[in-house]
């Protein structure tokens, strides 16, 4: 697997479950199951941008993605055109 996650399952279990779960704030049962659906609430998205290791290339435009492919947010135009 790349360092680069490209979803939220990756992005947790490149990070550690452990590590992401203390680092964002959340059990590590919260973090786990977030993992398992491969997706993470809105609200706590901003905490991972800030708080993610610069190696896993997390911008908020990269958790927006994660977003709508785990259908938590709507594409934009352009990304309902290029799929």
């Amino acid at each position: 697997m790349s360092d680069v996650p490209t979803n939220f399952e990756q992005l947790i279990d490149t990070w550690g479950i452990a590590k992401f779960a203390d680092a964002i704030g959340v059990s590590y049962s919260t973090a786990n199951a977030w993992k398992q659906r491969n997706s993470v609430p809105p609200k706590h998205w901003e905490a991972i941008i800030e708080k993610a290791p610069r190696k896993y290339g997390v911008t908020e435009r990269r958790i927006i993605q994660m977003g709508v492919r785990a259908g938590k947010v709507a594409p934009t135009p352009q990304e309902a055109s290029a799929a």
